[in-house]
């Protein structure tokens, strides 16, 4: 009996078995179908980007812009264009927006792209390789005026400006379109809608509650003497309440970033004079490598280099603990839940911070603030950058694959007329791009500082190998926690064992370094016998984890730029390459239509374009060729002195 139970029992599990597998084998067939037929309606259908809807022509564009009132502002300009546009020219048309969280907005372009069911109209990155494959050129559009500042001319708009009709459509930009631009394949490839700027927002009540102040600091010196206030402060709040969290920045990858590309900038400014080899205003590529291996560089002393990473050292010890590992939504949160007292972000984030903290607290907005001449870094950082040459962002590109070329670019040129630019970026909270389009009130402390200088160096060639090695160095030169006061102690403890002892406990370079510094400091004596704070041990070990970063990389780079660098004036040959299909398109419109102005125009950029990139792809060649012979030289002359 027991027998006959256990065979029906295993044929029981069998048939349940079996029944699984089906079950999944025809919900694998489903989903497979599913995909398969929601694919073909998205590429083929009648809701297709290429076909009606209900008699419509249908616009796509997708974008990962979704703070604050930008979904929603874009939604009523969708609406707004299809019902002007039935006015205007007859024509009914559909606008779909398609938002794509940041994250995945990477991935999801590239897969749109690849599989040919891209929308329209993409929100633009620098993706060199998906732009010259899956993008339209520009050039021919951007010579013809708007239309739409016209009509809305027509429309008696108060504050129209009439100079805008009849002008080129980049010459409407304030920037002249130049954030459309893309100079490695020198054409016009992006429709900006905005310009961006980056300040600091301070939480004024935190600020004179646990600081003391009420205006925005004059220096850099006062700053950081701010944010050491702050720290304090909530120190000693924490000792009545362990739960209490305050920090003077609130720091995540993203504000690392932004302090990075101003501080930097001013930090290494002072290079070009030095450098600047054709006087263009430029330390460029070609003139880097040269120096480098012709021995004039020397990355692991030049002062610019160490002052400019030395203060963003300094600075982020005032973030969050692990901001590293924090991304920027995580920041803004800190900031606007009062945990954070200061936080650096651009105009993109100005409306949703103040509709955040509307009521809780009043938001300071200030500059960057530089060094004083007799402050620590004052002979470095002495001159904010210049936003004179802001390019205007929210760039939108478009597709190939659109069928509706003519009538996304007509909807482009609407968000963009002086008129809707205004009334759009009102909404948003951020800067118009268009000449004369008033920005909102409240964006009085972000407009754009004309007077300043440029950053000029960067510490990688980029794409390539030293830009990856660079970032992956420089994460870990930043995120490291500076010593307590018990390491400190033990630490001297450690060395004043001796070398062999200290080293066997202590085998990092930065460490050696530091203990090198302390007995040159302290002249030979033992260090628990001469006085030595934890101030100046703090100090010293700040300056060997830099020295130990910075000479780790520069050997890297030294390695790794050549390669890099071939490879970089190497693709500029793809770039000639692909300019004679623009120069046989505008000959061929010559032709057709004699050189009219914009005909004249489109040809003499494109060939000018392929002129300057021989040239610069011949000084390319050159430079790599002479900076591979030294390195060739400077291996010789190290072979030659080895016993």
């Amino acid at each position: 009996m027991t027998d006959l139970s256990a065979v029906e029992m295993e044929k029981r599990q069998e048939r349940k078995a079996r029944f699984r597998s089906c079950v999944g084998l025809a919900l694998l067939a489903v989903v497979t179908g599913w995909s398969v037929v929601h694919v073909t309606i998205r590429a083929f259908g009648p809701d297709s980007d290429t076909s009606l809807i209900a008699g419509k022509q249908v616009i796509r564009f997708a974008h990962w812009q979704l703070e604050g009132r930008c979904v929603e502002a874009l939604n009523q300009a969708c609406r707004d264009y299809e019902r002007l546009k039935r006015e205007k020219d007859g024509i009914d048309v559909a606008v779909r927006q398609i938002e794509i969280p940041e994250r995945a907005y990477e991935q999801w372009t590239r897969t749109q792209l690849i599989g040919r069911t891209a929308p329209d109209l993409i929100e633009l990155r620098w993706w060199q390789d998906l732009v010259v494959r899956y993008f339209v050129p520009l050039t021919e559009y951007v010579e013809q005026p708007n239309p739409w500042n016209e009509f809305f001319d027509k429309q008696r708009d108060p504050n129209f400006d009439p100079e805008l009709v009849g002008l080129p459509w980049r010459e409407t930009y304030i920037d002249n379109m130049l954030g459309g631009w893309n100079w490695e394949l020198r054409d016009y490839y992006g429709m900006p809608m905005s310009l961006f700027t980056i300040r600091v927002y301070a939480n004024r009540t935190l600020m004179e509650q646990a600081a003391g102040v009420t205006e925005p600091p004059r220096t850099l010196g006062e700053f950081m003497d701010i944010c050491e206030r702050i720290r304090r402060y909530a120190a000693e709040r924490r000792k009545a309440d362990p739960d209490y969290r305050l920090v003077p920045i609130a720091g995540s990858d993203y504000t690392a970033s932004v302090f990075r590309g101003r501080y930097w900038g001013m930090g290494t400014w002072g290079m070009l004079d030095d450098y600047d080899e054709n006087c263009d205003g430029w330390f460029d590529d070609a003139e880097r490598i040269e120096a480098v291996y012709g021995g004039e560089l020397d990355l692991t002393v030049e002062p610019n280099v160490r002052a400019g990473h030395r203060v963003l050292y300094d600075i982020s010890r005032y973030f969050n603990p692990g901001f590293m590992a924090a991304k920027r939504d995580q920041s803004v949160l800190l900031f606007a839940q009062s945990k954070a007292a200061m936080i650096a972000t651009g105009t993109w984030d100005a409306g949703s911070l103040w509709r955040q903290v509307s009521g809780d607290f009043e938001i300071m907005v200030f500059d960057f603030p530089i060094a004083a001449p007799d402050e620590k870094y004052g002979q470095f950082l002495q001159h904010r950058l210049t936003e004179a040459g802001a390019r205007a962002g929210f760039s939108m590109g478009l597709t190939r694959f659109s069928q509706n070329k003519e009538l996304a670019i007509d909807f482009m040129r609407f968000l963009t007329s002086r008129h809707y630019n205004e009334k759009l970026n009102r909404a948003f909270r951020w800067f118009p791009a268009i000449r004369g389009a008033e920005p909102d009130p409240i964006l009085k402390a972000f407009r754009p500082e004309e007077k300043g200088i440029y950053g000029v160096f960067e510490m990688f060639i980029n794409p390539g190998d030293t830009r990856l090695r660079y970032e992956q160095k420089y994460f870990g030169y930043m995120s490291q926690s500076e010593p307590t006061t018990e390491m400190y102690v033990q630490f001297l403890a450690d060395l004043a064992l001796g070398t062999e002892a200290f080293q066997a406990r202590h085998s990092d370079a930065r460490e050696r370094l530091l203990a090198e510094r302390i007995r040159a400091r302290l002249g030979g004596e033992a260090p628990t016998k001469t006085p030595y704070g934890y101030e100046q041990f703090i100090q010293e070990w700040r300056g060997a984890h830099y020295d130990a970063f910075i000479r780790d990389y520069a050997k890297d780079y030294y390695d790794l730029a050549l390669a890099d660098f071939h490879r970089n004036y190497v693709s500029s040959y793809q770039r000639v390459v692909q300019a004679g299909a623009p120069i046989a398109s505008a000959r061929a419109k010559a032709m057709r239509h004699g050189l009219e102005p914009s005909i004249r125009r489109a040809l003499a950029s494109v060939v000018l374009g392929q002129t300057t990139r021989q040239a610069e792809r011949l000084r390319f060649y050159n430079s790599y060729e002479k900076a591979r012979k030294l390195k060739e030289q400077g291996k010789s002359a190290v072979a030659e002195a080895r016993p």
